[in-house]
């Protein structure tokens, strides 16, 4: 059943409306009130600590630190705490990545008032909520042994590029930030798959998460 009481939430996303309108519609479904909120990744865990946390609607993609890169540090210190993912990237991977990274569930920023009223349900109830009933894959060997070699003999550029992905930013985001159209980047994404050896753009995404999430631990 969902609580009577309205859960505690905190909510991290870097764009000042779209964390207005998020807000707005997170509290009308009555299951949450949001006591925290954060424009980046980096002060979230302590924000859950300090505001008694139950649920972290986190967005994917935020500087410093993404919504991908926060979901183990929160997993690792907060072991009770409801993470949903909330995103305009709804590749196939990325929900999956994030599923798999301890998010209890994943949605989409459009989704309508109804849907959004379920998948917090469900997550508050400790299910997980999946887009499309999208769930963590089995664990299966990466498109390469190891992501460090290939990405080492990458130009500059392009290994920008893979680590903007691997942060969950879409095309349209890393043209932005680089400062270059967006079929600049769709060149240089095809090269990536080229070089790296992979076979299609979802390979790319795992790949990119892999690496991320590699040079992550190396840093610890």
């Amino acid at each position: 059943m969902t609580p009577t009481t309205p859960a505690r939430a905190l909510l991290a996303d870097d764009h000042a409306l779209v964390r207005a309108g998020l807000r707005q519609l997170l509290e009308q479904t009555g299951q949450v009130t949001i006591v925290a909120e954060a424009d980046d990744g980096l002060p979230v865990p302590d924000l859950v600590a300090a505001h008694q946390v139950a649920l972290a609607v986190l967005d994917i993609s935020m500087p410093h630190l993404s919504g991908l890169d926060l979901l183990p540090i929160l997993r690792r210190r907060f072991p009770a705490l409801k993470i949903m993912m909330l995103s305009m990237h709804t590749d196939a991977e990325y929900v999956r990545e994030a599923l798999r990274r301890g998010a209890n569930g994943f949605v989409a920023k459009d989704t309508r008032p109804e849907p959004l009223r379920l998948a917090l349900a469900q997550v508050l109830e400790g299910q997980t909520y999946g887009m499309d009933g999208l769930r963590p894959p089995p664990r299966t060997p990466a498109p390469a042994a190891t992501s460090a070699g290939p990405v080492a003999a990458l130009p500059p550029r392009q290994r920008q590029l893979l680590d903007l992905l691997g942060q969950g930013h879409s095309t349209r985001e890393i043209a932005l930030l680089l400062g270059v159209g967006v079929k600049t980047v769709e060149t240089h994404r095809a090269r990536l798959i080229q070089a790296l050896k992979l076979r299609h753009g979802n390979d790319l995404l795992r790949f990119a998460m892999q690496h991320r999430a590699e040079q992550g631990a190396a840093g610890h």
